[in-house]
């Protein structure tokens, strides 16, 4: 299965009148790693975000889960 992970900046809201609503933090835009599979001819995700990593960071982090396939 070909996995890829590419570079996201993720936000989030917190919700009106919960535990987080105010917490400045919240709101701050998180660098992150998204994974997406590639399965049966197409590209999916189950919504995983490797937060507070780059795509070669996932890769060298995952290096004995994932093989790096060279395009050319």
């Amino acid at each position: 299965m070909l996995t890829a992970f590419v570079a996201v900046n993720i936000r989030f809201e917190a919700v009106e009148g919960g535990d987080m609503e105010y917490v400045e933090a919240v709101g701050l835009l998180r660098d992150a790693a998204a994974v997406f599979h590639y399965q049966n001819g197409n590209w999916g995700t189950g919504g995983r975000a490797l937060f507070n990593m780059n795509p070669t960071d996932a890769l060298d982090r995952l290096a004995d889960q994932y093989e790096p396939v060279e395009v050319g």
